[in-house]
């Protein structure tokens, strides 16, 4: 199971459990709403076809919900997944013996899970980063052949010329070198192998368990003192800091979670990037509080 299928479901089964109280506020169907956003850009990131399918079947319950409650269902097709996460491969003939084809690819599968979820769980700085252009060697071309310099005899009773004194040559100016920066900061629930960020969004779910921090960099050199603070309600809550060593552009995320893997606690946030001590790029988002049900008499 992946980490968004895992975290759309937790959703989904909350959002059950609470459709079954006597009244239903606003804040519910917020929530609904939110989840059938959320749930149709997961579709991007999603490419096994039964997480597919379950996910489809969920949008659906609750586009029900919201039709009987007297609104317009958005729509409810989750969007295609991002071209090249389908891995496209020949035929396979049957094996004399082992384990069949489709095995191995669960197994590739689960393997590339467990990656990602280390990743998100070390809360690393990652991405991928454009390759630098490489020098093409010359190949040496034969010498041309130099014409000798006409010898000059002047001419009795005339004066020769003087020749001109040729100019300096100024060596060239260097290229100015961009400064270090951090910018293009997005807020997200998740965030793809090429950095592209999942579910976007400002305002989530009291249930989020984990929130991406996902930014452009630029001019960077390796050794640069940089660091990541998060705030919760105007109080410092982390702090991710370290010596640069990611290249000189691209694009990097950091992630903010529990350690224990509960839901983080609600309240308004905030993430600041530095470089050294000068700010860089912030930006700020909400997590809904939880509100317990009132049990049915």
């Amino acid at each position: 199971m992946t980490p968004i299928f895992e975290a759309l479901q937790i959703r989904y089964q909350d959002l059950v459990a609470r459709s079954g109280a006597p009244s239903l506020g606003e804040e519910f169907w917020e929530s609904v709403r939110i989840f059938l956003e959320d749930a149709r850009q997961a579709g991007r990131g999603l490419t096994d076809p039964g997480e597919r399918a379950l996910l489809r079947a969920y949008m659906r319950f609750l586009a029900v919900l919201l039709y009987e409650h007297g609104e317009t269902p958005p729509p409810v097709e989750l969007l295609p997944p991002e071209r090249g996460r389908w891995v496209e491969t020949p035929p396979v003939r049957r094996a004399e013996g082992g384990f069949p084809a489709w095995f191995w690819g669960l197994v590739g599968a689960a393997i590339m899970a467990v990656i990602a979820g280390l990743a998100a769980v070390l809360g690393a700085v990652g991405g991928y980063f454009a390759p630098q252009p490489t020098s093409l060697p010359v190949s040496p071309s034969p010498a041309m052949p130099v014409a000798a310099s006409p010898m000059w005899t002047p001419t009795p009773g005339l004066t020769p010329s003087p020749v001109p004194t040729p100019l300096p040559t100024l060596p060239p100016s260097p290229t100015p070198v961009a400064p270090p920066a951090f910018g293009g900061l997005t807020i997200a629930l998740g965030v793809l192998p090429t950095g592209e960020p999942i579910l976007v969004g400002r305002e989530f779910d009291w249930n989020t368990r984990a929130v991406y921090a996902i930014f452009d960099y630029t001019g960077m050199r390796e050794g640069l003192p940089w660091s990541a603070v998060w705030t919760r309600n105007g109080r410092e809550v982390a702090r991710q800091a370290g010596f640069w060593d990611r290249g000189e552009r691209g694009r990097a995320w950091v992630v903010y979670f529990n350690p224990d893997g509960t839901v983080l606690f609600g309240g308004d946030y905030g993430v600041s990037l530095y470089i050294g001590e000068q700010l860089q790029a912030e930006s700020a988002f909400r997590i809904r509080y939880y509100i317990p049900r009132t049990p049915t008499p």
